[in-house]
């Protein structure tokens, strides 16, 4: 995933301690009187509540996208986290919880990588002499992350769970099966109730063809308006749960960040 800067001073950003890169819609709730001019804000200063100092704004990126599974609303340097947490945050093998990612050669085996953590694992951390438990290191394709990874320590992405959406969605097939079975019944008795009205047409001239016309365009009809009906409702639903949990969301970081 790429996420574009829309203001920056330069291309080397979060380089040096104290520098940080805000969001559009964090840069908008912070300074709602520059809203849109956002390179205005390049070099201005953040006041961090937790930290008590300031962090300079070093570049404005573009909203996360939805189907990102790395949520945020700002990045701090990388030198700001070793600063205030020691060099042991860098060097020492007991601060392990970090995600990384790897881009494999083409044609590289992952399997064949994977085997060699276990030999990894016991020649830095000794079996739980190091950490006081035995570290286990797995690759996880990214297109798995979403759905997969619930399982991981520390996760920081924004995932859902695949056992719950396999769950639903053969929940999902019963209740279309249901339905349908439903609506051949009453298609069935509705079809009886109306062969009266097939045969005085029959009398009066109608052809096959017209019968099979008006049946099908009565059909493709009431489906539309249901498919229709069926979108909105559930778009409104989305986009009121969508709101709330970004609200929520919002005001549970208002506690953290203060701008100066």
């Amino acid at each position: 995933m790429i996420f574009d800067l829309i203001a920056t001073e330069d291309e080397n950003i979060l380089a040096e301690t104290n520098e940080i890169v805000l969001t559009q819609s964090l840069a908008d709730r912070f300074y709602p009187a520059i809203k849109g001019n956002y390179q205005a804000l390049i070099g201005e200063n953040l006041l961090v509540d937790r930290y008590q100092e300031p962090f300079k704004i070093v570049a404005i990126c573009e909203d996360v996208p939805e189907n990102s599974s790395v949520q945020f609303d700002l990045l701090v340097s990388y030198a700001s986290y070793i600063r205030y947490w020691g060099e042991q945050a860098d060097n020492s093998w007991q601060w392990f919880d970090f995600y990384h990612y790897l881009e494999l050669a083409e044609g590289a085996d992952p399997a064949r990588l994977e085997a060699k953590f276990p030999a990894f694992s016991e020649r830095h951390f000794r079996g739980q002499e190091v950490s006081g438990s035995v570290e286990v290191f797995t690759l996880q394709p990214l297109d798995e992350v979403h759905l997969y990874s619930g399982g991981l320590e520390y996760e920081i992405g924004k995932i859902s769970n695949g056992r719950a959406v396999w769950s639903m969605l053969v929940v999902a097939f019963f209740l279309v099966l249901v339905a349908w079975i439903n609506y051949i019944n009453l298609a069935t008795v509705r079809s009886i109730e109306r062969s009266k009205e097939v045969a005085i047409r029959k009398v009066v001239g109608a052809s096959r063809t017209q019968l099979m016309r008006q049946f099908l365009m009565e059909a493709f009809l009431v489906n539309t308006i249901s498919l229709i009906v069926a979108i909105c409702i559930a778009s409104l639903v989305y986009s009121r749960a969508y709101q709330c949990a970004r609200s929520r969301y919002i005001q549970w970081q208002a506690g953290d960040w203060s701008s100066q």
